[in-house]
């Protein structure tokens, strides 16, 4: 209702949010309101491409309490218009095909021809009109009616780049046989050039029946730059798990590395029943210094996916326990006082960077949305509940904030909060929100094979890489945020 007082476009894009959070009947009241009260003024700049939402869920949401057809052809008319420019055009691309039917999802996304604009073919904007559709598969599958494959073949073979990428990335969402040979054939093309190789790397994953593991695991015995090894090893992960993460333990054995590409490389692996613990098998058998094992650890960190045994093994390689030390409040008064009177809190700063803080938790709108926001922490815990939290993360999670660790029906593991929606209520399904992307996935019941719950995703013994004094002024980092 608060966003319903703010006459502002971007309102809506604000309230719709509660979509993705635990709903009743007066939240539901709430925000039919406010989609109501706002139409003036988020139809307009909706229609003019001016406003967009966060995926298909939301607009799906939006458009639900209004008339969805009239809203389309309203966006139709303004994909057309001569006056529409650039990233709005695009815009309002996007939202025909997130709410449109099968007529639309041929015309603005397949047919050629939508996309001569004032006499000149614009490649990239159908390029992305393919991938809005490949990204929309995993929450809407309308397909075109009719004979329409014919029309994707061809534009898999286009001789512009987008467009090809675009539509092999398609043809994988769609699992469509007669484009498998092109997916092949540009995976395995070295003379290729990168973006579309990385679509069909991404295709090959989302064959139906693990279609694409042979000629992913085929890539891998060829020269590859390391871009597009790890995008092999990303795909193959949904695909063979197990040979992913030997490749994964070859490749942090051999190469060194950046931080980036490690959280990727971490990412990509960990998302299956047992990853943690071949990986952790894995990287006992490495040989590296404790400063590369540093690295690997607040790489993991910094993904939001640790688990307790393969932080175990990190720990022993580091040389620290990863066993937060035994609750006691005289310990945390003493650590208070320390911080108090030893503590750098500019220092701190720099510890909580150093030690992934920052790639979960943001401050001031900087760093990362896996744990909560800390901005202001001191103004509203104490420093005695500050320590606690932070050495003993699982004793008092915070609402919202509960971990559950999903192990689906093909051994594959999601790890999120749990939320509720209108589609998870109506289901009975599990809406789970992933803390990297902050994306909501409805799991169907039918899908779900064990559900863990797992407290904090904030591992303990995090701390333990610390030196005393360090730990002092990251405390004293924390508290100063009652004064600032």
């Amino acid at each position: 209702m608060a966003c319903a007082a703010i006459p502002q476009a971007e309102s809506i894009a604000v309230a719709v949010k509660v979509v993705h959070q635990e709903k009743d009947s007066w939240i539901d009241y709430a925000f039919r309101q406010a989609v109501r009260h706002l139409e003036a003024k988020w139809r307009p700049a909706f229609e003019q491409g001016d406003l967009q939402f966060e995926d298909a869920i939301e607009t799906a949401a939006v458009l639900a309490e209004t008339g969805g057809g009239v809203l389309v052809d309203s966006l139709k008319d303004s994909f057309n218009s001569p006056e529409l420019k650039g990233r709005a055009r695009l815009e309002v691309l996007a939202n025909i095909l997130t709410a449109g039917g099968e007529r639309e999802v041929y015309d603005y996304a397949l047919r050629v021809e939508t996309f001569d604009i004032n006499g000149l073919y614009h490649p990239i904007l159908q390029g992305k009109a393919l991938r809005v559709l490949a990204a929309n598969a995993k929450y809407r599958d309308v397909r075109p009616a009719g004979d329409w494959q014919p029309s994707l073949i061809e534009l898999t073979r286009s001789q512009h780049v987008q467009v090809r990428a675009g539509a092999i990335l398609l043809a994988g969402a769609w699992d469509v046989d007669a484009c498998k040979p092109v997916i092949y054939e540009a995976a395995a093309d070295a003379d290729e050039v990168d973006e579309v190789r990385v679509a069909a790397f991404q295709s090959l994953s989302l064959l139906e029946k693990g279609g694409g593991r042979e000629g992913l695991i085929e890539l891998l015995e060829k020269e590859l730059s390391l871009t597009l090894t790890l995008e092999v090893v990303d795909a193959l992960a949904l695909l063979d798990s197990g040979k992913a993460i030997e490749v994964a333990a070859e490749m942090i054995g051999q190469h060194d590395l950046s931080d980036n590409n490690l959280q990727q490389l971490l990412s990509g692996v960990l998302q299956h029943r047992d990853s943690s613990e071949q990986l952790a098998g894995e990287l006992q058998n490495i040989e590296l210094s404790q400063q590369r094992f540093q690295q690997i650890l607040s790489a993991l960190l910094a993904t939001g996916r640790a688990d307790q045994k393969l932080l175990a093994v990190l720990g022993a390689r580091v040389g620290i326990s990863t066993q937060p030390p035994a609750y006691s409040e005289s310990f945390i008064t003493s650590l208070k006082q320390a911080a108090l009177e030893s503590g750098d809190p500019m220092k701190g700063a720099a510890v909580f960077k150093a030690v992934a803080c920052a790639s979960c938790h943001r401050i001031k709108g900087q760093g990362g949305a896996i744990g909560p926001d800390l901005t202001g922490l001191g103004t509203t815990l104490s420093g005695e509940r500050i320590i606690e939290e932070l050495i003993w993360p699982n004793r008092q999670v915070k609402e919202g904030y509960t971990s559950l660790r999903v192990i689906t029906r093909d051994g594959k593991v999601l790890q999120g909060y749990q939320r509720k929606t209108k589609l998870s209520e109506s289901s009975g399904g599990l809406a789970l929100l992933d803390p990297q992307t902050q994306r909501i996935l409805v799991l169907d019941p039918e899908d779900i094979d064990e559900v863990q719950k797992s407290a904090s995703v904030m591992p303990e013994g995090l701390t333990n890489l610390l030196k005393d004094q360090q730990l002092y002024d990251l405390i004293a980092f924390l508290m100063k945020r009652e004064t600032d």
